[in-house]
């Protein structure tokens, strides 16, 4: 697949998150950008009191299954996107606290969709 159509497939997957995740109220920008952090492979920005989102994914990306797993993390970054930047809100100290179980959330949602689509 080219870059072109990797991409299609990466705004595929996350619209197909995004429906069962029940975030269609959310307007949702998708990049293809060279900008992102090297051990980035995606990143999502959004604005809390728009409810607007930016999904950004890494140029570099050139498989399916990093692409499919890209989508799956970046719509549940989404999802828990109001509780980070409420927690964070409250104060620096809980930044570094907010992040990492925010991820460990979405870790625990990836394995079990994972571990279903292996079934």
């Amino acid at each position: 697949m080219d870059e072109k159509e990797l991409f299609s497939l990466f705004i595929k997957e996350c619209g197909f998150w995004v429906k069962i995740f029940n975030l269609e109220d959310v307007d949702i920008i998708y990049l293809l950008t060279d900008d992102l952090d090297e051990d980035e492979i995606a990143a999502t920005q959004y604005r809390y009191d728009s409810h607007q989102a930016i999904i950004m994914l890494s140029s570099e990306v050139d498989d399916v299954d990093t692409i499919e797993r890209a989508a799956l993390h970046e719509i549940l970054e989404l999802l828990l996107m109001p509780v980070k930047i409420q927690a964070i809100n409250m104060g620096d100290a809980y930044h570094p606290y907010v992040q990492h179980e925010t991820h460990a959330v979405i870790y625990r949602i990836e394995k079990l969709f994972k571990e279903k689509k292996d079934e």
